[in-house]
């Protein structure tokens, strides 16, 4: 988890503003607080437009200076419109609401992430067994 000072709300209010951001939150090792010196950030945003390459990358370095990353490359950005099943329910799994502007948005994904991870399950299941036939198969 981090910290979020009033000075640092503020300065993510603005960003949230600018880049028309409905949700962020903060997900994996950082929340489960499995870190060490090197551990990234993973931040996961819904915004209201779609946002170039060049907006993500300005938000990348705007949110390194917030948690304090030593470097940019440090900090990866998941567009929760484009998150597959199993990134989406990991990332509502656990997380730390760093902002939130909708709170029906939020529990609309948080919902649709659970549901859409429980209706994919066979998909995940079937590649599970055609890679387990597969090494099985192969093995020597």
């Amino acid at each position: 988890m981090i910290e979020i000072t009033p000075e640092k709300q503020k300065i993510i209010e603005k960003m949230a503003e600018k880049y028309g951001l409905s949700l962020v939150l903060l997900f994996g090792s950082q929340v489960k607080g499995k870190t060490h010196k090197e551990s990234d950030y993973d931040i996961a945003y819904l915004a209201d437009k779609k946002l170039s390459f060049e907006d993500e990358g300005r938000i990348i370095i705007d949110f390194a200076g917030i948690v304090g990353a030593s470097d940019e490359r440090l900090v990866n950005l998941t567009n929760v419109r484009k998150a597959g099943a199993l990134l989406l329910k990991e990332i509502f799994d656990r997380h730390q609401i760093i902002f939130c502007s909708d709170r029906n948005a939020y529990d609309a994904y948080k919902i649709f992430a659970v549901k859409n991870f429980f209706e994919s399950r066979p998909i995940f299941d079937l590649r599970d067994s055609l890679i387990e036939k597969y090494f099985a198969s192969h093995a020597k």
